[in-house]
């Protein structure tokens, strides 16, 4: 019996991936408005009553395809931040690699933008890694008290800008360089960095990460 649930749940595993891959690969190139069910359900190779199944919606299905990828832009973040202490090299060197991860994979920064679910809250599970540095840098005279609260929306707004621009304008890389260190600039400095010490950092993590 343990064996036959097991063969059930492996089935209902697939099918659920192949719904989430197939609206991935759709969302790539149109919003989920566009997409039908009787398109998404045709693309996957499975029943129309499988994505009743999983999904109560499509808006839900959008949400958790843009989830997924920024999980994977957030484990690139974190690997290329490995052994990095300073809490305004963290965040520079993440934007950095928002963008690197961008240009390298523009569908999947395409399907990034299609979902809704760039919550703000820095206690939400995708965000803690930056909060973590933005406490960080509080507690060690980096950052001012008022990037606690807010300091996570001025980020995520300039990340998900900062795609927007490379999706519409396609910028040469000498351009994105220069948004990188500007906007990194700038959020340092709003976080209450003085401007040379911002410049030198976003110089630093634009060099290394974009490439």
């Amino acid at each position: 019996m343990d064996q036959v649930i097991s063969a059930r749940e492996q089935q209902r595993l697939r099918t659920r991936e192949a719904i989430l891959s197939a609206a991935t690969e759709l969302l790539a190139i149109k919003p989920i408005e566009a997409i039908s069910i009787n398109e998404l359900v045709a693309l996957a190779g499975v029943a129309k009553g499988s994505f009743y199944n999983h999904f109560p919606e499509k808006d839900s299905l959008a949400n958790l395809a843009s989830t997924h990828i920024r999980k994977q832009y957030q484990r690139k973040i974190m690997a290329l931040n490995a052994g990095i202490e300073n809490p305004a090299s963290q965040i520079v060197r993440g934007l950095c690699s928002f963008i690197q991860t961008s240009i390298e994979n523009p569908r999947l920064a395409a399907v990034l933008l299609r979902g809704d679910d760039w919550v703000t809250a820095g206690n939400h599970p995708l965000n803690e890694y930056i909060q973590d540095s933005i406490e960080a840098g509080i507690n060690q005279n980096i950052f001012l008290e008022r990037t606690r609260h807010h300091g996570i929306i001025l980020i995520l707004g300039t990340s998900r800008i900062s795609i927007m621009r490379l999706l519409t304008d396609n910028p040469s890389i000498n351009e994105i360089r220069i948004l990188a260190i500007e906007t990194n600039t700038l959020i340092l400095c709003g976080f209450g960095m003085d401007y040379e010490s911002a410049l030198e950092l976003s110089q630093q993590a634009s060099a290394a990460v974009i490439t």
